[in-house]
């Protein structure tokens, strides 16, 4: 296809994030009408069509076939970079280079009186990121080395963003950061889950960062300079192969699994296969714009960790709380957007496994607190990060939306 064709694929890219809400200023607009995509994706084996839809595209696999690294979904990129705010001759770091697609809109932001410098711990996927930034005209520093620690030669920082999902906040982002400057960055509040990573924009305040924004999406774990990353404790799952690439069918992680017999286990497993549980109570949470399922985040961050879960099926994804003795597990999850369509509100439901109600129970209260909040109007997730510690401690308040 032509360039012009790939300029016009961009134009109605541009039209559907902004029918979305992710696009929402000129400098973003502009970046996505201006980049292309398909330079930066050379090595897929897919259409331009296909390159200029609003999906992730997998760039790299490990040994096993799982993926390792991608383009990210460019509707999540833009709501991104709207709440990081980047202005024109700011000094930007990205942590992840991946493609570097998004070193390239940060590079057509700022422009020449600003910096991009991108780094990655794959040293592939830097030559590659350099090489296609290079050849398309973009001006950005792309490094080889463990994002944890960032790149403390060009600090400060005016924005930091980090584009794979991290356990903590490392003290070197804040210490890198300028006053005021902005940090953004995927978290996974629960380490030993997987269903859930929040993306705060954090402000740098002296010595803490203090949440200016929220959204929510999925990206892969923030690898370090070793290669290795912080898997789950514990979980269960079936996955299908087909064709030399494996198919998640359900997965079940989180610290609470370690406390399930081998029997129970099996059970729990084989209920939530053939969705042999009972559902008990449903209700809507607004996902409208970049909020994130708040009723998820409020279990996530009040079930006892030794007895939580994640879990994912069929585009589904949930929190849950495994009561050991009874071998019990309850279960609230919601279909996910990019599974349903753009639609605003999702509806969850509660579902019991097992033998007994004791899991149902202490869910159900959990859900009738979240509501006794949801109607005083407290629904805004606030995150502070306070140093000086290394990493930064996390803490979490509920405030009035």
């Amino acid at each position: 296809m032509t360039a012009t064709a790939g300029a016009r694929l961009r134009r109605q890219l541009v039209s559907d994030l902004e029918a979305k809400g992710a696009l929402r200023s000129e400098r973003v607009r502009d970046a996505f009408l201006s980049v292309p995509r398909e330079r930066f994706l050379a090595q897929v084996e897919r259409g331009l069509h296909e390159i200029y839809k609003d999906e992730a595209i997998v760039t790299k696999r490990d040994a096993q076939g799982m993926p390792r690294s991608s383009s990210s979904q460019p509707s999540l990129m833009a709501e991104m970079l709207e709440q990081l705010d980047v202005q024109p001759g700011q000094r930007v770091l990205e942590i992840g280079a991946g493609t570097g697609y998004n070193a390239a809109l940060l590079a057509h932001i700022v422009g020449r009186r600003g910096r991009v410098t991108s780094i990655d711990v794959d040293a592939e996927l830097a030559r590659r990121a350099r090489r296609c930034l290079r050849e398309a005209g973009y001006s950005a520093a792309i490094k080889v080395g463990d994002g944890r620690n960032g790149h403390p030669d060009g600090a400060p920082y005016d924005r930091i963003i980090v584009t794979a999902c991290a356990d903590e906040v490392p003290n070197a982002w804040l210490e890198q950061l300028a006053e005021g400057g902005r940090l953004e960055l995927p978290l996974r509040l629960d380490p030993d889950g997987a269903a859930i990573q929040v993306i705060p924009t954090l402000e740098r305040r002296g010595e803490d960062l203090r949440s200016t924004g929220l959204t929510w999406g999925g990206f892969m774990p923030l690898h370090r300079g070793d290669g290795g990353w912080r898997p789950p404790s514990a979980a269960l799952g079936v996955s299908r192969q087909a064709k030399g690439q494996p198919t998640m069918l359900a997965s079940v992680s989180g610290a609470g699994v370690e406390q399930l017999s081998g029997e129970g286990a099996r059970r729990l497993l084989a209920a939530i296969l053939t969705r042999a549980g009972t559902p008990r109570r449903s209700g809507m949470t607004d996902l409208s714009g970049s909020r994130p399922p708040l009723v998820l985040l409020y279990l996530m961050l009040n079930i006892p960790a030794s007895r939580r879960v994640s879990v994912t099926q069929d585009g589904r994804l949930g929190i849950g709380v495994i009561h050991p003795r009874r071998q019990s597990l309850a279960l609230v999850s919601l279909r996910t957007p990019w599974q349903s369509g753009a639609d605003s509100r999702a509806r969850w439901r509660l579902d019991a496994y097992g033998e007994d109600d004791a899991a149902a129970a202490e869910l159900n209260d959990l859900l009738d607190q979240w509501e006794r909040l949801r109607r005083a109007g407290r629904t805004k997730l606030e995150l502070t990060a306070q140093g000086p510690g290394d990493p930064l401690e996390l803490s979490f308040n509920w405030a009035r939306d």
